[in-house]
């Protein structure tokens, strides 16, 4: 014969967000995650934009400018950035940059919670933009 016993219902297990943040965990974002994030976010800067991909067709290029970043995490939930952007020009530069990497930096930590130890910032192409005529 075989016992049969009462069924008797597991404890409701507590919503994570209930528990203390150190009781949560962490989540590790990929160091590619964050370069993509940062590629988007400088985007949002006036004044700066993607740069050709290649000069000459390759297969699976379509050609198209682009901002290109790259990542390299570090210990401590820290990362080290590095863009390569086109700026326009003749806008002031240095205030372009400027703007560039306090909006890239604030907005990579507010969107991962890593923090940004460096920002390389390399301009591969000015793009003259032409200046309005001013009517007197």
């Amino acid at each position: 014969m075989t016992a049969v016993r009462d069924y008797e219902p597991e404890a409701p297990t507590r919503s994570p967000l209930e528990r203390s943040p150190e009781q949560r965990g962490e989540t590790d974002i990929r160091p590619a995650a964050i370069a993509h994030v940062a590629e988007r976010v400088a985007h949002e800067v006036p004044g700066v934009h993607g740069v050709q991909e290649s000069r000459r067709l390759i297969v699976g290029s379509n050609g198209q400018r682009r901002i290109e970043a790259s990542a390299d995490a570090l210990s401590g939930r820290r990362v080290n950035l590095a863009l390569t952007v086109g700026v326009d020009y003749p806008a002031p530069v240095r205030a372009t940059l400027d703007a560039l990497r306090a909006h890239v930096t604030e907005r990579v930590e507010a969107l991962t919670g890593y923090n940004v130890a460096r920002l390389d910032i390399d301009v591969s192409e000015l793009s003259r933009v032409k200046q309005r005529r001013r009517v007197a």
